[in-house]
């Protein structure tokens, strides 16, 4: 607190060393303060100078507190009368009543209502303004009254006036009525768009997981197309390295019997050679020496050479090798060739079954996260055929085994996916169309049109399904009895695929190979 004391007394000593400065110090309290008044200002010690903070302020004529350096820095700026806040709030004022006098120029004013009071009642909002930046008051424009109703029919605000000119027949109501009525509308519409944006999020969530789903069947599809052309090409290989050791075979036998041929004539041309070499030699003899030999060397029997015959197949057998080899190929392909004359859909399954690679097979298995596009079934649990039958004759066979509870037959293609559709429900009524024999807690039904069980001779293990479009005929029968189990008669106009459905988790239902035959015209 000493120090303190010593800081304002050396300021004050500072600025009394100069006559000038105590003259002006004096003749600005004279200046600002009335005859009475004329008197120095106490100083407060315990006040912090607004400017530079320190500790020993004056007293203003204005009642603002500066220290002696502020206040000779505001002499030096702004002359004897200034005082840096009150500089600041006229310069503010003169900045909004030039901004309203811009804004509001030619508008109706309130009577008595200056562009000086405009700003100060401005600056005064802005200091302590509403939530959401509103103004305290807001007046009509056309009147310059404060608004006081609410008309519910243009949604408009009005003053007394505006309501006697323009709306007495209106329904208007108070501002509070207004803002409890507009906010009970603006709540309901925010629920909607609440509904909406949650819809719109589950949608493309969807669409999010239907992508997935798309790379995945491509992961999946990339996998099954390598392993089948892997086989294709390792009977191809196979089939190509057969075909090549035959032909190196056939060339090593072929070339040796020729060489064999060849070694016999050598062994010929070289018995002939020395056999008229020695004759040569007893005709070059002299007269006596060859008349002694020659009845020796004419009784020798000279090498007698068989001749060589031709015979066929000596070459290779080119056509074997070079014609049609890829027919040849392909016609012995089926051996590995697997048909179905009917494949499944996944797209059109359930999410509780489960298809095989090679899309023969469905099965039960846990519920796992697939779109729910148009085509997919969910009630009842089935899965549709990949092929529609619009016209002739078809026919297939599924292994049901031991299967406790299947559906087989055929589907309209506009038939019920997302609804349940019951098994004695008539398809020609619903829209829809759903022809199926089942195995349902130990009985067999066909539907529609039977609603008692079906009497059967035996459990069928393998069901044969024959479709005759143009006849109207669809027939069940037991494979391994040779018995037929049902008949529906119906002449269809639309297009009809396979249909399959189980719910019984051990046992599949699976779709029978097809043998393969080629036959060329």
């Amino acid at each position: 607190m000493a120090d303190e004391e010593n800081n304002q007394e050396q300021q004050a000593q500072k600025l009394s060393s100069s006559d000038d400065q105590i003259i002006v110090r004096t003749e600005f309290i004279d200046l600002a303060l009335p005859e009475e008044e004329k008197t120095l200002p106490q100083t407060e010690e315990l006040s912090n100078c607004p400017g530079c903070q320190s500790v020993g302020v004056l007293t203003l004529p204005c009642s603002h507190k500066l220290c002696l350096s502020c206040i000779e820095l505001s002499r030096q700026e702004m002359g004897q009368d200034g005082c840096t806040i009150c500089h600041g709030s006229q310069l503010m004022d003169s900045v909004l009543q030039s901004l309203f006098g811009a804004l509001f120029q030619g508008e109706p004013r309130r009577a008595g209502v200056t562009p000086q009071a405009e700003a100060m009642t401005f600056r005064g909002v802005a200091e302590e303004t509403k939530p959401y930046g509103f103004e305290k008051e807001k007046l009509c424009v056309q009147h310059g009254e404060l608004f006081s109703e609410f008309c519910l029919e243009d949604e408009e605000l009005l003053c007394q006036k505006c309501h006697m000119d323009n709306h007495g027949q209106h329904q208007c109501c108070s501002i509070q009525e207004a803002v409890l009525v507009c906010k009970k509308l603006l709540r309901s519409t925010i629920r909607d768009v609440q509904e909406q944006l949650e819809n719109i999020s589950a949608i493309k969530q969807r669409w999010e997981d239907t992508v997935t789903h798309i790379m995945s069947q491509s992961v999946t599809g990339t996998q099954v197309l390598r392993q089948e052309f892997e086989k294709m090409h390792q009977y191809l290989h196979d089939e190509e390295a057969t075909l090549m050791s035959q032909l190196n075979q056939d060339e090593e036998v072929k070339v040796q019997r020729v060489e064999d041929k060849i070694n016999k004539i050598s062994n010929d041309i070289r018995m002939l050679t020395t056999s008229m070499r020695d004759m040569e030699n007893v005709m070059e003899s002299e007269d006596i020496i060859f008349l002694e030999n020659y009845r020796s060397a004419l009784k020798r029997t000279p090498y007698r050479a068989e001749e060589s015959q031709d015979e066929f197949g000596t070459l290779l057998d080119v056509p074997k090798y070079q014609s049609c080899i890829q027919y040849y190929v392909w016609e012995k392909m089926p051996i590995i060739i697997q048909y179905f004359p009917v494949t499944l859909d996944p797209n059109t399954g359930s999410t509780c079954l489960g298809v095989s690679p090679d899309l023969s097979s469905v099965f039960v298995c846990d519920e796992k996260p697939l779109p729910d596009n148009p085509e997919r079934f969910v009630n009842p649990k089935g899965i549709l055929g990949s092929a529609g039958f619009s016209s002739g004759s078809h026919h297939w066979e599924v292994e049901v085994g031991d299967n406790s509870q299947w559906s087989l037959g055929v589907a309209n293609e506009t038939v019920k996916r997302k609804d349940s559709l019951r098994l004695d429900e008539n398809p020609e009524e619903s829209g829809d169309g759903l022809w199926t024999v089942s195995l349902f807690s130990g009985e067999y039904y066909a539907s529609p049109g039977q609603s008692a069980p079906l009497t059967l001779r035996r459990r069928p293990y393998r069901v044969r399904i024959q479709l005759d479009w143009e006849r109207g005929c669809l027939t069940f029968s037991d494979v391994n009895g040779n018995t037929l189990i049902y008949r529906f008669k119906k002449q269809w106009t639309g297009t009809l695929r396979p249909y399959f459905s189980t719910t019984c988790s051990k046992h599949p239902l699976k779709i029978t190979e097809a043998s393969v035959t080629i036959a060329t015209e």
